[in-house]
């Protein structure tokens, strides 16, 4: 049916729940995210008319792994370049932001999509700072290096 999807959804959720969802016009097979968060889901083919859930799979994340490295301190307001590894998933992002700050808090970033290493600008301000893998998805800081800016 049209506008009928395919989702991933918390194990045991109505059929109108989802983290993630695909039309089933895209054909098959198709492209589905997975959560960010590790655990126990469900992949369900769900009925668009009544979000009635007409098919479901079990299906466990597991954690994601990722990495960067970079110099320990380097002067306020230069490039740095910085190796990183991980998912590389659309619009994940190497970030430079304050320590202690959430996820989706940064002061410059560069998209994963330039490849490893790549070049990040740090703040004009001295102190301490975090060089960060950020999953776009949900934010999640998947790794992260202590640096300081002189």
């Amino acid at each position: 049916e049209q506008r009928d999807y395919i989702s991933v959804a918390e194990a045991g959720s109505d059929g109108g729940a989802y983290i993630n969802y695909t039309y089933t016009e895209k054909g098959s097979p198709l492209q589905l995210r997975m959560p960010a968060k590790p655990g126990d889901y469900e992949i369900r083919y769900i009925l668009s008319q009544d979000n009635k859930i007409l098919s479901s799979t079990p299906v466990t994340v597991t954690p994601v792994e990722a990495s960067v490295s970079a110099v320990g301190s380097a002067p306020g307001d230069s490039e740095i370049t910085v190796t990183w590894s991980g998912p590389d998933e659309q619009r994940d992002y190497i970030s430079v932001a304050e320590a202690g700050s959430d996820g989706g808090t940064y002061i410059n970033y560069t998209y994963t999509e330039k490849g490893s290493p790549l070049t990040l600008k740090l703040p004009d301000a001295p102190g301490d700072y975090e060089i960060r893998y950020i999953l776009s998805q949900d934010n999640t800081i998947l790794a992260r290096q202590k640096i300081n800016v002189k």
